[in-house]
């Protein structure tokens, strides 16, 4: 069964088709960093799951009126639990460190196979040099898109969105909430004051009101009594 495997170059088709997973998810990976670090230049409108997730946790804990100290800390704790679909960013590359090694035991492996038991050494030098070959352009892919350096950027990024552009837009929101607060209970404490500044002059009103009416209860009674003089003396 092996020599036939051998015979048909499947170990050949397994260590490509390793290859070609590793490189392909080692690209999607690092564009869908890429991705996440492009938006953050416009965090506060982006749709990204996970920078919405970031940005909602900081403005609930902010409206608790609780200060976050260390920033570093708390942004790198949501990153490190980044999602891409399903599977978080650190099994991706630990899947792809892993065909790394199952693509270079393979050509070991078959290779040693077919040299010591085989003894075609041409056979042995194809499967090493593929497996050779393979682990290389996945070792050339690794670092030319170097998600470690992709995390530590979005890492900054968000952390400078926080503490600047974020942070001072709701210490300015609070700001304009107080200053609301603080007019309507100036305004309620002005028409109170007017309200019982209002009473006096009721009262003065009313006291002048009451001073009117004497007087003409009084002018109405001398009236009465020089007539009653004019009638006398006739």
């Amino acid at each position: 069964m092996l020599d036939f495997v051998l015979g048909q170059n499947v170990f050949v088709y397994i260590m490509v088709a390793m290859g070609l997973i590793g490189i392909s998810a080692r690209f999607i990976l690092n564009g869908y960093l890429k991705g996440l670090i492009k938006a953050t230049e416009s965090m506060g409108a982006t749709r990204k799951k996970a920078l919405l997730e970031i940005r909602k946790r900081y403005e609930d804990i902010a409206s608790l009126n609780v200060e976050i100290k260390d920033v570093d800390s708390f942004v790198g704790k949501y990153i490190e639990k980044i999602r891409i679909g399903k599977f978080a960013v650190v099994s991706v590359n630990n899947f792809i460190k892993n065909i790394f090694v199952i693509t270079a035991g393979t050509g070991i492996l078959s290779g040693a196979y077919q040299y010591y038991v085989k003894g075609s050494g041409g056979e042995t030098l194809k499967l090493l040099g593929c497996g050779f070959v393979t682990c290389m352009l996945m070792l050339i892919a690794w670092n030319m898109w170097d998600t470690r350096s992709k995390k530590e950027i979005l890492r900054l990024s968000v952390q400078n969105y926080l503490s600047n552009s974020l942070a001072n837009r709701l210490q300015k929101a609070e700001m304009k909430q107080v200053a609301v607060s603080d007019m309507s209970r100036i305004k309620a404490e002005t028409e109170e004051k007017a309200a019982d500044e209002d009473i006096p002059e009721e009262d003065e009103e009313k006291k002048e009101q009451e001073i009117t009416d004497e007087q003409v209860a009084a002018c109405d009674m001398l009236f009465e009594k020089l007539l009653q003089g004019i009638i006398s003396d006739a």
